[in-house]
């Protein structure tokens, strides 16, 4: 797969595929960023991680000594998706 750069707003933070338009209602997932409600401790969407990683939604909680969020994260600046464990 050949890496290139794409602009963050364009891209569904459900599932990391390429949005039309920024912001727009994913038709691979449905998930509309601007209706997303974040869990406590997570961290927000869009958020970089580690100065590589793009932070995307929850998609699991783990109880290990507390709640934690497992979330999906993007390798920037690259289309390369990653769930973090």
């Amino acid at each position: 797969m050949e890496k290139r750069l794409v602009n963050p707003d364009n891209l569904c933070m459900g599932c990391m595929a390429e949005l039309a338009q920024p912001y727009a209602r994913c038709p691979r997932c449905g998930l509309e960023t601007r209706n997303y409600r974040r869990p406590q401790n997570s961290l927000p969407l869009y958020e970089i991680v580690n100065g590589k990683y793009m932070n995307g939604r929850v998609i699991g909680m783990l109880d290990m000594e507390g709640p934690r969020s497992r979330p999906l994260l993007m390798d920037t600046p690259w289309v390369t998706c990653r769930q973090q464990s």
